[in-house]
């Protein structure tokens, strides 16, 4: 599986669970969820306490809020997802002086 990109749309489990924590997609962006709540839907993976599972945090009101990729595709089917952030992966390296 090659590394998502900003832009990339993204449909599956497996590619969430890819993305690196911190990462913020798009839900439905093309607007077309029946229900108007998970109609442009942001989301950002956060990482679990203690490094447990990765969840999604939605931008939206409700008892639901914080979910697994695999809540976010099979249970809640808020996809298709558009990657719009990533974050830096590589490591930083300073130069010595």
């Amino acid at each position: 599986m090659t590394r998502a990109s900003v832009g990339d749309l993204l449909t599956t489990e497996d590619e969430l669970d890819a993305l690196p924590a911190h990462s913020v997609l798009l839900a439905d962006p093309q607007g077309l969820s029946p229900r108007e709540d998970d109609r442009l839907l942001s989301m950002q993976k956060r990482p679990g306490d203690s490094g447990g599972m990765d969840f999604w945090f939605l931008a939206q009101d409700g008892m639901f809020s914080v979910l697994s990729s695999d809540e976010v595709v099979h249970r809640f089917h808020l996809g298709p997802f558009l990657v719009l952030w990533l974050p830096s992966v590589e490591p930083v390296i300073e130069a010595a002086a």
